[in-house]
């Protein structure tokens, strides 16, 4: 023999069988044998022991035989077990809770404890009240069908003022003449626009003129007149005609229009005379009567007709042709009253004479001349408006110039009823400290947070006492765009978050004897907060020994042997566990003594207190003067307690970062550190302008957060601060499918749909995906193929869902920049091989603006996936 065949070689042992893995399992192979395998190796272990050469047999009935069967058994346990134990030492392959708690524990990582929801409330205080708020109030939600309600309590401290409920503001006011060309409508004068009104009504007549001035007048009709906040509005049936009247020009109602006597008057004017040269003594002559109808400066006028009710004190307004061909409006009172006869030319009779207060110029021809009787009322303006929409960060509140025992100040809130404003609130400028929050909203329903950048202003400063003024604010927000006909700034606001508050709760009691005592909380899970602390959240635990106040620290490592601290960390139950010192190199023993160890934490957290807006509406805790509470935005981050899946990932980064962000990995694993934001992507944009490191992010279950930029805060002492650190929520994408099933002879249709059903949601499912992964055809057959009794199948729809509110022309461009296929005839086609997600990436719409990274998602399941059986 050659010896190549290895036909003498010993064979190779049926155990043990060697273990070899590759990298990257989700599970390893550590069996070196099983039952099998061990009683067959132990069965061709006895031909060749010269000792058991004697036994023949290897029946199952002989003892012998027996005895090995039942140690396989036991060998088969043992390496089952032993494989366990072995997946159980590494994190990509630990199953049960505790080993990875242990795995991370070696590393330094302590699992994410969850985090509570935060929210803003606006609380409404009684008229005339002034509430101090402290902090702990307790505020329920009202759930929504299957939910359960949801407590949260303030966690700052603020005094509640009535006058703050809700102050309508405005733009910065620009100049308007309200009498301008074109213009149908006026705001009245805002000191006194109720006032004024009160003596218009529809149809009523008003002639616009300029007094003592030069040019025609306007007579207007008025159509309605309407009530905005503190503006009385006065609308015209036709526009303003003339382009010569400004806010100076009188506007009067008139009774009734009269002429002078003669305006109608035939000229030349043919009429017989006396005259002894022509037969019979009559001549008949025509005379020019135009050099009579030129009146010289006077006092008195005979009127067109007899005005039996006119009497003195009546305003006339005369609007006379003045030499030159000009025209000339003046009003003058009557002091004189009678009537006469004239004649002039063909035109005798008895007519209204008045005597007025003062002289009117030369009327050129009376013929043109106009009379207008005043009634005493008149119209003012206020020459200013407001833009449709506010833009800016700067509000003006109208109001008027008061003061009080208290100081100089503004009446703002003014509304208008029954011809009257109804009192306002008085403001001073000292009211509004810098900081204080607000929230800004409008018939939209998309509230803008805000604090007061700077002390409040007057606008003008040198308004006098009772003047039309405005209170200035300028405030801190981000993109502000509010609807001016119904902006609202809302000064009550306060923070609260999800939970309720546990006070002085007997954790345990001290031992000077026992190092490094362990204690655990009675109820969870304690409650955390974003913040400053470490992974970007702050405890709500307080611990008190002896009634002192002991601090927490991360570890108990060399701290000082009198160090009243302690340290928390997450125990196998899901239970936060006490850790105190040792009196030597992790802080001070604790004092020996019963039930000395108290604690007072909060309870709640988790994406459950992720209530919608204006759901915390129950007041728990009765305060007086305060009438009600509402949280006008939904309430924002909460994460659940970190599961097995997330801290397999998230175990290492403390290895990968070490509390710096050096490498774009590093931004993602340090955002969320918190658990409260669930997924990130960094990545090295150019936005236009300058390079910058973009992070999208996206909270749990989906999540947005409404000021995500507040997110890096923690950030900032990790990173390079010279390079450019935006953040922006991700976009959801939503996508169909459609699908039909062949199943199976051997399976129940249904069972199998159901199962297409959910391993489809479960595939893209938000925990899922990644942020800006695309959708492939084929993954969705292998996802649907891979479910049990799927013989095969058949897509008949994949594509893009056109978002709420997008138009067909949008739709188009939208399916156009992500490259969707189309069919010769410029249709989208039903199947796409492929579903363009986009990463973030700078706007190409708009220079210096990024677009943040996308998630494929289906957002109505029970519309957008439909699995049906071939044949059904």
């Amino acid at each position: 023999m050659n010896g190549l065949c290895g036909c003498c070689q010993p064979p190779v042992p049926l155990t043990p069988v060697a273990v070899d893995n590759r990298p990257g399992l989700s599970a390893i192979a550590y069996r070196i044998g099983a039952y099998a395998s061990f009683r067959e190796a132990m069965l061709e272990a006895i031909a060749r022991t010269p000792e058991l050469a004697g036994l023949g047999t290897r029946r199952d009935d002989e003892y012998a035989i027996t005895l090995l069967d039942l140690w396989a058994a036991v060998a088969d346990v043992l390496t089952f077990y032993q494989e366990r134990y072995a997946n159980e030492v590494f994190l990509r392959t630990a199953q049960q809770t505790v080993s990875l708690k242990r795995l991370s524990g070696l590393l330094g990582y302590d699992p994410a404890p969850g985090v509570a929801a935060l929210a803003e409330l606006a609380f409404t205080v009684a008229s005339g009240k002034v509430v101090q708020i402290p902090v702990g109030l307790r505020v329920q939600s009202a759930p929504a069908p299957n939910q359960q309600p949801q407590t949260f309590e303030t966690i700052e401290a603020a005094t509640a003022d009535w006058r703050f409920n809700g102050l309508r503001i405005f733009p910065q006011p620009f100049a308007q003449n309200p009498l301008q060309q074109g213009s149908s409508q006026a705001v009245l004068d805002r000191r006194n626009g109720p006032q004024i009104a009160a003596k218009f009504s529809p149809s009523d007549h008003v002639v616009v003129y300029f007094n003592a001035g030069f040019g025609p007048v306007e007579e207007k009709k008025i159509d309605h007149l309407q009530v905005q906040d503190d503006r009385e509005i006065v609308a015209w049936t036709q526009p303003v005609q003339a382009n010569s009247w400004t806010v100076l020009s009188k506007a009067d109602k008139f009774r009734r229009k009269m002429q002078l006597f003669g305006y109608n008057v035939q000229t030349p004017w043919f009429h017989a005379v006396v005259s002894p040269s022509v037969p019979g003594g009559l001549a008949w002559v025509f005379q020019d009567l135009t050099p009579l109808f030129t009146l010289p400066s006077r006092t008195d006028y005979f009127l067109d007709s007899r005005y039996s009710d006119l009497s003195t004190g009546t305003r006339l307004l005369f609007v006379i042709p003045i030499t030159g061909g000009a025209i000339q409006a003046i009003a003058r009172t009557v002091i004189q009253v009678g009537q006469s006869q004239q004649s002039l030319g063909s035109l005798t009779d008895t007519v209204t004479h008045v005597v007025l207060d003062g002289v009117l110029p030369v009327c050129h021809d009376l013929r043109s001349a106009v009379i207008y009787e005043l009634t005493g009322d008149s119209l003012s303006f206020w020459d200013g408006a407001y833009a449709s929409t506010i833009n800016s960060a700067t509000f003006y509140l109208p109001g008027i110039l008061v003061e009080d025992q208290v100081g100089v100040g503004v009446e703002v809130g003014r509304t208008i009823s029954q011809n009257g404003f109804v009192p306002g609130v008085f403001i001073h400028v000292q009211d509004l400290e810098v900081g204080r929050k607000f929230l800004l909203t409008d018939v939209n329903n998309q509230p803008i947070e805000a604090t007061l950048h700077s002390p409040p202003q007057i606008d003008p400063a040198s308004a006098s006492l009772g003047s039309f003024v405005h209170l200035v604010l300028t405030v801190d927000a981000e993109s502000v765009s509010l609807e001016t006909d119904s902006a609202v700034l809302l000064g009550n606001i306060l923070l609260a978050s999800h939970g309720d508050t546990v006070n002085n709760e007997v954790v345990g009691s001290g031992d000077a004897s026992r190092k490094f005592q362990n204690f655990e909380l009675k109820k969870q899970p304690l409650t955390y907060v974003p913040g400053s602390g470490p992974n970007g959240v702050v405890s709500s635990l307080n611990v008190r020994v002896n009634g002192l106040l002991w601090q927490e620290v991360p570890g108990l490592y060399q701290q000082p042997a009198t160090a009243q601290v302690f340290s928390t960390s997450t125990a196998e139950d899901g239970g936060r566990l006490l850790q105190f010192g040792d009196g030597a190199v992790g802080g001070a023993v604790l004092p020996t003594s019963q039930g000395n160890i108290t604690a007072s934490y909060r309870v709640g957290g988790g994406i459950a207190g992720r209530v919608g807006a204006n759901a915390l509406t129950t007041l728990l805790d009765r305060l007086q003067g305060l009438t009600s509470v509402t949280n006008p935005l939904s309430a924002e981050g909460g994460a659940d307690p970190e599961s097995l899946a997330l801290m397999r990932g998230n175990a290492p980064r403390t290895v990968r970062t070490f509390g710096r962000a050096v490498s774009l990995q590093d931004f993602a694993d340090l955002i969320t550190a918190s658990g409260e934001v669930a997924k990130a992507q960094a990545i090295w944009i150019w936005d236009g302008l300058a390079p910058a490191v973009y992070l999208t992010v996206a909270g749990q279950a989906g999540g947005v957060f409404t000021n995500p930029a507040s997110l890096v805060a923690n950030l900032n002492g990790e990173r390079d601060p010279n390079r450019r650190l935006l953040v922006g929520n991700f976009v959801s994408v939503p996508i169909v499918l459609s699908a039909r099933i062949l199943v199976s002879p051997d399976y129940a249709p249904d069972v199998v749909l159901t199962a297409v059903r959910a391993a489809l949601l479960q595939a893209l499912s938000f925990d899922a995906l990644s942020l800006g992964q695309s959708i492939h055809l084929s993954f969705m057959y292998s996802v649907m193929q891979a479910v049990a009794g799927v013989a095969a199948l058949d897509i008949t729809l994949l594509g893009f869902r056109r978002p709420d509110g997008m138009s067909n022309t949008d739709f188009n461009l939208y399916l156009d920049r992500r490259a969707a296929e189309r069919l010769p005839d410029g249709s989208v086609a039903p199947v796409q091989g492929f579903l363009r997600i986009f990463p973030a990436r700078p706007d190409p719409a708009y220079k210096g603006q990024v677009l943040p990274a996308e998630l494929a998602s289906v957002e109505t399941p029970g519309q957008d996936i439909s699995i049906t059986a071939q044949g059904s």
